[in-house]
């Protein structure tokens, strides 16, 4: 089993320097708050051709944190519908963008 944990917390993220990860069958999210970044979760995961397992990790979010809404992706990345299997959201919170995401990756 090949494993990477990701945490954007103090991350710019650049695309374009995300390596492929050929063999990556698992993926580990770390998040300190509330994310509004699920569509740069997708854009790693369309760096990871053979993902079956994911999980995002996050805090309880605060109740005045800011949220953008939620833009669905032009694409879902190809392992998801042909390898992910599993898919684990700690700390799932309800609020429309997680939604959203969960609903895109099924």
């Amino acid at each position: 089993m090949y494993l990477l944990h990701t945490d954007f917390n103090e991350v710019e993220f650049i695309e374009e320097l995300i390596p492929e990860f050929y063999n990556l069958t698992s993926n580990e999210f770390g998040y300190l708050e509330h994310t509004n970044d699920w569509l740069e979760v997708l854009k790693v995961i369309k760096h990871c051709t053979k993902l079956q397992n994911l999980v995002i990790n996050q805090v309880e979010s605060r109740p005045d944190a800011d949220r953008r809404e939620w833009q669905y992706p032009l694409y879902v990345p190809k392992c998801i519908p042909s390898h992910l299997k599993t898919c684990r959201i700690n700390n799932y919170g309800g609020h429309e963008t997680e939604f959203e995401f969960a609903r895109c990756i099924m």
